[in-house]
């Protein structure tokens, strides 16, 4: 789980170990994320393979960015 939580006024990004799941574009069972380029939940291999995408996704996600 990637999400953002607030404690006491101060927001903190929480992530957290998930179950093994299909990567929405290999299909491999791994841990996934919601940080492909449109948010499909991806495995790190793909994830990877375009490394600009998955970090606006995942500052998307986790602070709470707009993607550009």
């Amino acid at each position: 789980m990637s999400k953002r939580i607030n404690i006491n006024g101060v927001e903190v990004a929480l992530i957290v170990e998930e179950p093994d799941q299909p990567c929405q574009v290999c299909g491999t069972m791994a841990e996934t994320r919601p940080y492909g380029p449109r948010g499909e939940r991806v495995c790190y291999e793909c994830g990877m393979k375009n490394p600009q995408s998955m970090r606006r996704q995942m500052n998307r996600v986790l602070f709470g960015e707009k993607n550009q």
